[in-house]
């Protein structure tokens, strides 16, 4: 981020997601994990045991609205997700944050798990294929009050320009790197 710009946040998690069988709605489970985010993790907890979510296209579309947003179980939507451009292309990356509302608006609701302490995260979202059921989600849950800044953040990531954290989750995890570009 440009000088004066600066902002300090934590990677909390990576988690990357596979596509998970033909559905009308692109599903995809949790393949691997490295670092902990529990309201993420609770949030995707299906019914089966498994950790999942569903890619949905919204239903209306324009100019301020996310591209896809995340939704887990019982309607909750985890978050938008808004494409970064790089050099005036439209790259695999995304960004997005948790639903600030207390529970679902379903007719049996459900605790959102990210309210009230996690409303202030951020995630950077990477397709490993640039379409739109593509095989593979890389999820990057970020803290430090990193809202308001989750577009800089995702495009420094796009960019390539966040060096001490990627880094330090490099050396930590250089496994599940592999294939997503940027990294």
């Amino acid at each position: 981020m440009g000088k004066g710009n600066q902002c300090t946040f934590t990677i909390l998690s990576w988690m990357r997601f596979e596509r998970y069988g033909e559905t009308k709605v692109p599903k995809y489970r949790l393949a691997e994990q490295r670092g902990r985010y529990r309201p993420m993790e609770e949030a995707l907890q299906g019914k089966d045991g498994e950790r999942w979510f569903l890619l949905n296209v919204p239903r209306h579309t324009g100019e301020g609205l996310p591209e896809f947003y995340l939704q887990a179980r019982s309607g909750l939507n985890i978050s938008g997700m808004f494409r970064i451009m790089k050099n005036g292309k439209l790259t695999r990356t995304f960004y997005g944050y948790p639903n600030r509302t207390r529970e679902t608006a379903v007719k049996r609701p459900v605790h959102n798990p990210f309210y009230p302490s996690n409303v202030e995260d951020s995630f950077i979202i990477q397709f490993r294929t640039l379409e739109p059921r593509p095989e593979q989600i890389l999820i990057i849950a970020v803290s430090g009050q990193s809202r308001f800044n989750a577009k800089a953040i995702a495009e420094e990531y796009a960019y390539g320009r966040i060096n001490d954290p990627v880094a330090r989750f490099k050396a930590e995890n250089p496994d599940i790197l592999a294939g997503h570009a940027g990294l």
